[in-house]
C-alpha cells in the first residue's frame, strides 16, 4: 500500500483531524480537535468506538471533503492556517506493523474519500478528573469530583496498539489517581509508538512521577498565563511560583529527557502585557511558547477594547519577529485579534467603549450537538460565524 506525505492531504480535505482521532471534553461530548464548533458524540451516552463511525462524525469528514466547514469550524483556526497535517505524516519509522498498518489506511482512505472508515483513531484525548487544586480567574469548569467521566469510559485497551498519541487534560491529570497508575503501568515497550501528552499546571509534578516522564511522555504542556510571580499568582489562585519554577527547571534539566515541554499562555484581560517578557522567559528555560485567546465563560477576562486588541497584536507581532523563538499557533491568534479588532471597528459602541452583548457572544467558539431537521442532516444551531 502506498505512503502518502502529509502535503498532498491539502488538495485533497480542508483538515485531516476527523480521520485522525478524538477529544472529550468536560461533559462527556467528543470532538475531533479545541477549536471545532461540531460535536460528534458523547461517550457517557455512546462508546468512542461507537462515535468514531457514527452519523455526526461521517457528517463531518463529507463536509472536510467538500471544503464547505464554515459552520464547523472557524476560520482562524491555526490547524487551517498553517496546513498542518503532520499527525498522518508516515516518512517516518515505525516500530509497531499493527501500527504502522493503521496508518497507512488512515492515508489510504483519505485520498480515497472515505467517510466510513476503517482505520483506528491516532489519537485520543481524555479528561481523567475535573477537580483541580487551582481556581483560575478565568476557569469555565466546574471542579465538581462528581461530574468526573469514569476512566473505564475511555475503554482505551480498544484502542492502545493503533494510538501514537493519548493526551491526557483536566482538570488538573495529576489529581486523578487512574491517570497517574495508567501512566506508571504503561509499557513502552508493549506500544513502540504510542507516547503520552499532558496539559497540567506543572505544581504536583514531583520526583517520582517526573521520573516516569522519559520514555512514556512525547510532551508536557504548562499553562502558566503569567510571566511574572504577581501576575501569575493573581490569575492561577492558590498556585506558587518558586515551585512552578522548580518543578518546570527538573523536568526540563531532566538527564534523560526525550520529551518537548511548553509554556501555554492564554491571553486576557490581566496577562495580555506580560507577553513579551513570557516570550524572554520559555528563551531562559529553553522551551518553547504556545499562545491562545481566552474564551468561553471567561468571567470578565475576554479583551474586548479597540485599544486593548491593539495592544495584543503589537505584542504577538513582537514575538513572531524573535526568530529563535518557537512560538505555536501565533498565526492563529493573529487572525482571531484582528477579526476581532475589525469587528470592534465594524460595531456600535456603548457609553464606556466596550463591546454590546450580542458581539461579545460571536467572540467564544460555541460547540454544537449534531442533529437532524426536516431540512436534512446538520450540525446544530448556528451561535456565531467569528
Amino acid at each position: 500500500m502506498p505512503i502518502f506525505l502529509s502535503e498532498a492531504f491539502s488538495m485533497i480535505t480542508s483538515c485531516t483531524l476527523p480521520w485522525e482521532g478524538m477529544e472529550v471534553r468536560e461533559n462527556g461530548d467528543v470532538v475531533v480537535c479545541c477549536w471545532t464548533r461540531m460535536v460528534v458524540g458523547n461517550v457517557l451516552s455512546k462508546s468512542l468506538l461507537e462515535i468514531w463511525n457514527d452519523e455526526p462524525i461521517l457528517f463531518m469528514r463529507q463536509k472536510m471533503l467538500d471544503r464547505d466547514i464554515e459552520d464547523i469550524c472557524p476560520d482562524w483556526c491555526p490547524w487551517l492556517l498553517d496546513q498542518r497535517f503532520q499527525n498522518i505524516n508516515l516518512a517516518k519509522t515505525f516500530f509497531s506493523p499493527i501500527y504502522r498498518k493503521n496508518r497507512e489506511l488512515t492515508s489510504a482512505e483519505i485520498v480515497n474519500g472515505h467517510i466510513k472508515i476503517n482505520s483506528f483513531p491516532q489519537y485520543i484525548q481524555i479528561l481523567p478528573t475535573l477537580r483541580c487544586n487551582l481556581r483560575c480567574s478565568m476557569c469555565y469548569q466546574d471542579h465538581n469530583a462528581a461530574g468526573n467521566i469514569p476512566f473505564s469510559a475511555y475503554d482505551l485497551d480498544k484502542f492502545l496498539p493503533f494510538l501514537g498519541s493519548l493526551r491526557a487534560v483536566g482538570g488538573e491529570p495529576l489529581m486523578s489517581t487512574h491517570f497517574k497508575q495508567f501512566v506508571s503501568d504503561f509499557n513502552p515497550d508493549q506500544y513502540p509508538d504510542l507516547r503520552l501528552g499532558m496539559i497540567t499546571n506543572g505544581l504536583l509534578l514531583n520526583p517520582s512521577f517526573i521520573r516516569l516522564l522519559p520514555g512514556r511522555f512525547e510532551w508536557i504542556d504548562i499553562s502558566i498565563d503569567g510571566a511574572t510571580q504577581a501576575t501569575y499568582e493573581r490569575i492561577r489562585v492558590g498556585a506558587s511560583w518558586p515551585t512552578l519554577m522548580q518543578n518546570i527547571r527538573e523536568i526540563t534539566n531532566c538527564p534523560s529527557r526525550d520529551y518537548r515541554i511548553t509554556v501555554i499562555f492564554t491571553i486576557m484581560k490581566d496577562n495580555f502585557h506580560e507577553l513579551p517578557l513570557m516570550g524572554n522567559l520559555v528563551q531562559e528555560l529553553g522551551i518553547q511558547l504556545s499562545v491562545h485567546p481566552v474564551r468561553g465563560r471567561s468571567h470578565g477576562q475576554q479583551i474586548e477594547t479597540l485599544e486593548d486588541v491593539e495592544l495584543v497584536l503589537t505584542n504577538l507581532k513582537f514575538l513572531q519577529l524573535n526568530t529563535s523563538l518557537v512560538v505555536k499557533h501565533i498565526e492563529g491568534t493573529i487572525k482571531f485579534y484582528e477579526k476581532l479588532r475589525k469587528l470592534i471597528i465594524d460595531s456600535k459602541f456603548d457609553v464606556e467603549g466596550k463591546l454590546t452583548e450580542t458581539i461579545r457572544s460571536l467572540v467564544s467558539v460555541q460547540q454544537q450537538p449534531f442533529r437532524r431537521d426536516v431540512k436534512g442532516i446538520r450540525y446544530g444551531d448556528r451561535k456565531e460565524k467569528f
